[in-house]
């Protein structure tokens, strides 16, 4: 009867309370908002709909508007382009009043952030015959204004003929535009794109006229229109390239030089691959306008519809990107949606709210205040109700609080073995700590760095002398890895070796250097793991032995052996020098034995052309000789009558005489002292004893030689190099039937050396044998001509023959003036 009470009251009076009443009230009104809000929604859907329906046709007409916009700019810059020829094409042979018209005419008060240049362009010798290149080229500049550019007529750059914006023109007829590609212009440094127009005069095809408009003006002409937009526009040309969007930095890192491809573009962004494939379409065809929806937008967050406008004959696309319909619709449509099932849920949600509290919440409330207050009487009234979940659940407290009872009850007696145990444990710590001290004072006696690590590369401990020599304290030391404490460096090399122990479980020697007491020392070192009884690995040792003394000793050993690798090298270079030296002095043995060589086949020939000369003079003697006798024999009447015999008579006597006179002269010239003999003197005389002793007497010979000219070489040698000469032209050059034979003897002096010259107008020789006499040396050929190179290589001196067949021959024999006549 108690319970029963007890579940009334409770139930009467927490279900039904003025709180509960109060969420009641507020949830009726909440309730009735959302269904007023519901039948608002669903009213206004439709004309919504109307509206998004009139915004969709607003933003495709704006599209439209922006794509005239742009065209319009491009289609004054195509009209400004043909004006700019026809005007070029009257003034091209005017280059003054061509540089003052040019920066006026690109000087647009109309588009002044568009257009950053132009210019007019020869082409190769049109405007100037003497000039391949005439570019006439004005850049904007941010402080100057318009400057002139001359680097396009600079012949060590690439011609402008061959740029893409050139090229084309020469074959596009008179009015007619072309558009290039986006680039960068190399001296302006400026990105653009260029209109040109070619100039014609009637058919001849004098150059380009280009304007360029900057691809920075299109950004920002591009950008202001899509500001006015819901969604946006962005511009890309023929190629498929970006060359203008508001967002394009969110998606691709930019570069001055470089247009993004609408390919890049999707690489980034999958969901734009409609954009591509539109664009694609758009430029296989005529049509003006294009659309396709997108699933959603990267930008803009939603479903969008893509639409693409081409733009006149640049082949520029503008794409409109602008929210969907159906999006707009959906979005009101589940709004109404959405607050008609929060109204129902908001229903429901406080029906289960009523029914919870009443059959469960409230039972709950009750048992945990029992528990919380220990009632267990309460508790055991609530184990014998006749519910059974809640009597179960009464039970259970009713054992728990028995078995918690239990376990405080053992609790207490084990924190009284674990005081005991605490005891034991603060007795065996205080024997630990002493033989750790024996430990320490073993470590800081010795001489050696010691120190002990965990197994996670932590130091435990370290003797002084390794602190002294690390410069950290042992504080600074314990609980820190080598990585904390010592440099990079330093620490990257104890980790490998750290490393390597904790693998293989072996000692790893190393050589380390400290410096300890401003005294650089070298340690024999090693790191090994420490085990404990067990075997079980505990930690990592390290030991280092001063090794400095030994290091030292070593040191002057290298030194020493490095001594005596010097030294020995010096002995390998002198013995080296001596071989060297020897094969010199071979060297110059056979050069001497050549020499002497040169100096027997050289006397050859001098006795070979005295005997000559000898017997020549011989020869014209007896002649001499003979007709002089004959001329006495002959029965000469006591007076002289005016006859044939007579007059021949006289002749003879006459040429005798001079013959005579001659000789005389020759051997008188030869017989004056050598000092700056005149060369004229001797040889004049010899040329006239040779020409008459020659059987070939029909061969004139002529002598130019300046009576200044003068030698201190000796005469014979000169008679020897002229007989040989003349005896090589005569025999060689010419047959007993030769007409008009010639030779020229001229006699050339310089400051270095005094040449011999004979030249003559009979067969010459072909090149081949021409070129094998000048390759023959005096071991393959013995002719005159061969020993007198020979000769003339002993008294420093050369000799050089020319000749072509049935052209004649020259041959040219010189001396060094430095020769003395010993010499």
């Amino acid at each position: 009867m108690a319970l029963a009470t007890f579940f009334k009251n409770t139930f009467s009076t927490k279900v039904f309370s003025s709180g509960t009443n109060l969420r009641f009230t507020v949830l009726m009104v909440l309730l009735l908002i959302l269904s007023g809000a519901a039948i608002w929604a669903t009213l206004s859907t439709a004309e919504n709909q109307r509206l998004l329906q009139d915004s969709h046709a607003i933003q495709k007409q704006r599209g439209i508007i922006a794509a005239k916009t742009l065209q319009e700019r491009m289609a004054q810059a195509q009209a400004s382009a043909v004006s700019f020829a026809h005007i070029s094409q009257s003034l091209y042979l005017s280059p003054e009043q061509l540089t003052q018209t040019i920066p006026a005419l690109l000087n647009d008060n109309s588009q002044p952030r568009l257009i950053v240049g132009g210019g007019v362009w020869s082409a190769p010798y049109a405007f100037d015959p003497t000039k391949e290149r005439l570019a006439y080229f004005w850049g904007q500049q941010a402080d100057e204004g318009m400057v002139k550019f001359d680097q396009y007529n600079d012949p060590n750059e690439p011609s402008y003929v061959d740029e893409p914006w050139f090229k084309p023109l020469a074959n596009m007829p008179d009015g007619s535009t072309h558009w290039s590609d986006a680039y960068r212009d190399p001296y302006t440094k400026q990105t653009m794109v260029t209109v040109s127009s070619p100039i014609w005069d009637k058919d001849r095809f004098l150059g380009v006229v280009t304007i360029d408009m900057a691809m920075d003006g299109i950004n920002n002409l591009v950008r202001r229109i899509s500001e006015q937009q819901p969604g946006y526009l962005f511009l890309a040309d023929r190629n498929h390239r970006v060359l203008a969007h508001p967002h394009l930095d969110d998606y691709i890192e930019q570069m001055p030089d470089r247009f993004p491809s609408l390919q890049e573009l999707v690489e980034e962004e999958p969901n734009l691959a409609p954009i591509l494939t539109l664009s694609i379409q758009a430029a296989n065809s005529n049509s003006e306008i294009f659309q396709m929806p997108i699933a959603k937008d990267p930008v803009l967050g939603i479903p969008v519809n893509l639409k693409v406008f081409n733009i006149g004959e640049s082949g520029w696309k503008l794409f409109l990107v602008s929210p969907t319909i159906s999006g707009s619709e959906g979005y009101q449509s589940s709004w109404a949606v959405a607050l008609m099932v929060g109204f129902v849920l908001c229903f429901v949600f406080f029906l289960i709210h009523l029914y919870v509290r009443q059959s469960l919440i409230a039972p709950l409330t009750d048992l945990a205040d029992a528990s919380e207050q220990k009632q267990t009487n309460l508790l055991k009234a609530l184990a014998n109700c006749r519910q059974p979940d809640m009597a179960r659940i009464a039970s259970s407290m009713l054992n728990l609080n028995a078995t918690l009872r239990s376990s405080q009850s053992n609790l207490e007696a084990s924190n009284l073995a674990l005081a005991k145990q605490q005891a034991s444990q603060s007795t065996i710590d205080a024997r630990n700590n002493g033989a750790q001290g024996y430990f320490m004072e073993f470590m800081n006696s010795s001489s050696a760095l010691m120190t002990i690590r965990d197994l996670q590369g932590r130091f435990i401990t370290a003797n002084d002398r390794y602190c002294s020599a690390t410069q950290r304290t042992l504080h600074h030391l314990v609980g820190k890895t080598i990585a904390e404490v010592f440099p990079e460096s330093i620490a990257e090399k104890a980790l490998i070796r750290w490393q390597q122990v904790i693998e293989t479980n072996k000692n790893v020697y190393f050589e380390d250097s400290y410096i300890i007491e401003q005294t650089q020392g070298f340690y024999v070192s090693k790191l090994f793991p420490i085990f404990d009884q067990d075997g079980e690995r505990i930690a990592i040792g390290y030991i280092g032995l001063d090794c400095s003394k030994l290091k030292n000793q070593i040191s002057n050993l290298d030194e020493q052996l490095q001594q005596v690798k010097l030294e020995l090298q010096q002995t390998q270079q002198q013995q080296h020098q001596s071989i060297e030296l020897i094969d010199s002095q071979r060297t110059a043995q056979t050069q001497l034995k050549q020499h002497l060589d040169q100096v027997k086949l050289s006397e050859t020939f001098t006795e070979q052309q005295d005997q000559r000369i000898i017997q020549l003079l011989t020869n014209y003697t007896a002649i001499l000789k003979q007709q002089l006798n004959s001329l006495y024999t002959a029965a000469i009447p006591d007076h002289v009558t005016d006859s044939d015999a007579n007059w021949q008579q006289l002749d003879s006597v006459e040429y005798l005489m001079s013959q005579s006179n001659h000789l005389h002269l020759l051997f008188q010239a030869l017989s004056q002292p050598l000092a700056h003999k005149q060369i004229n003197s001797y040889l004049h005389h010899y040329i006239e004893i040779f020409n008459q002793s020659n059987h070939l007497n029909n061969v004139a010979i002529e002598l130019r030689c300046d009576d200044a000219i003068s030698s201190d070489f000796s005469p014979l040698h000169w008679l020897r190099m002229l007989h040989c000469l003349l005896q090589n032209a005569t025999q060689h050059g010419f047959n007993p039937i030769s007409e008009n034979a010639k030779i020229i003897v001229e006699i050339q002096q310089s400051a270095q050396q005094t040449c011999l010259l004979v030249t003559d107008n009979g067969f010459g020789m072909p090149a081949k044998e021409l070129s094998q006499l000048n390759e023959m040396d005096h071991s393959q050929n013995v002719t005159s001509l061969i020993l007198l190179r020979a000769w003339l290589a002993r008294h420093h001196g050369e000799l050089m023959i020319n000749s072509e067949l049935n052209k004649g021959c020259q041959v040219q024999a010189c001396i060094s003036r430095n020769l003395s006549s010993e010499e």
